[in-house]
């Protein structure tokens, strides 16, 4: 073979390499050709190709593009490296490219038959088949994913669920989810949204049907509770409240209890002793001595209203009890004490009829 005495140029040097005209890229130090292309593969055989030669096919409109010397330098045999219609197996690494420019495009089915990784950067951070049916995505630090996610089975998480999204940094104190923290809690400006919003639907016939369910176990000397809603008001509001649960009765009907909300404290088979239990408590918490509520239009720690439509409220009006008592008796000592027919007043409570003001529901001594 007739050695080169002069340099390549940046485009390449056209010459006869064996049986094509291929244009040369690279040479190695014996002056083997070591990167070419053209429109002709050198056939099985040629010489002066080293091994692991790279040659591009520039001619092919469809299956394979680029072949690898995996013969001699005195006897080629280029195979396929990228292909379109044909399997290829590679044993060993195959590496492609030597620049961040360079790019792979597969365009037919690519398997990894063996629980192999296809690895990046380091160790840590791989994509792998550990086993049949399952495809892991391992990142010893972070996984970020841009774009829609669409999952049609379970999503199985064994760390923290941090939710960063409207500026709200990791939770602090969330163990199993969460989002924001005081000072960079998760925000918004625009009117009307939700931060979560979930609708659902059944259509069973029967049974206890809830659309979240949350039980929790104090088992240690504390105490806490299962849901704990705060709406902190900080600026000059309209309707504002720290919770509101409705029980929408839209064509249907209950042919059982139908209440807004159901406080309850189960009683276990056992005999209560210490503390101060109330099945509701309904309180007014002032934080300083500086509290004054007398310039409100109304203050109140229950406020009984029928609003809406006002011919259907005044039907309310008409036939609702303000209080209903169910499961005790009327009689003596009881908590409807019949012992008491003498009226010895002893204060009143203070309530607002609206249209007729401040009146009192007399608190009479046995």
């Amino acid at each position: 073979m007739k050695k080169f005495n002069r340099a390549i140029s940046i485009g390449g040097e056209s010459r006869q390499i064996g049986t094509p005209v291929v244009t040369i890229l690279e040479v190695d130090a014996s002056e083997n050709v070591s990167r070419a292309k053209g429109t002709t593969v050198p056939s099985d055989g040629d010489r002066g190709y080293a091994v692991g030669c790279i040659f591009t096919d520039t001619d092919a409109s469809s299956g394979s593009i680029v072949y690898i010397n995996e013969g001699s330098a005195t006897s080629a045999d280029f195979n396929a490296l990228v292909v379109g219609e044909a399997d290829q197996s590679f044993a060993g690494d195959v590496t492609i490219g030597d620049n961040s420019s360079d790019t792979l495009t597969l365009n037919s089915l690519t398997t990894v038959t063996t629980d192999q990784k296809i690895q990046f950067r380091d160790t840590g951070i791989y994509l792998q088949s550990s086993s049949d049916g399952v495809l892991d995505i391992v990142s010893d630090t972070t996984v970020a994913v841009s774009g829609a996610v669409t999952m049609d089975s379970t999503l199985t998480l064994t760390g923290k669920l941090n939710l960063g999204v409207n500026g709200g940094a990791a939770s602090a104190s969330g163990l199993l989810m969460g989002v924001g923290t005081t000072a960079n809690p998760a925000t918004t400006s625009t009117a009307d949204d939700k931060f979560i919003e979930v609708r659902a639907e059944t259509t069973a016939t029967s049974g206890d049907n809830r659309l979240a369910y949350f039980r929790y176990a104090l088992n240690g000397a504390t105490g806490g509770e299962c849901i704990r809603a705060f709406t902190k008001l900080t600026a000059a509001g309209t309707t504002v409240r720290g919770a509101h649960i409705s029980l929408d009765i839209d064509a249907g009907s209950a042919s059982g209890l139908g209440v807004g909300v159901d406080s309850q404290i189960l009683l276990g088979d056992a005999a209560l002793t210490g503390g101060t239990y109330a099945v509701a408590n309904v309180e007014a918490y002032s934080a300083g001595s500086s509290v004054d509520v007398s310039g409100v239009t109304e203050f109140s720690f229950l406020r009984l209203s029928a609003g809406g439509d006002s011919t259907g409220a005044a039907n309310v009006d008409d036939n609702a009890f303000a209080m209903t008592f169910s499961g005790v008796a009327a009689g003596s000592g009881n908590m409807i004490d019949t012992d008491i027919t003498t009226h010895t007043a002893y204060g009143g409570l203070r309530v607002n009829i609206p249209g007729v003001g401040t009146r009192y529901i007399a608190l009479v001594s046995a």
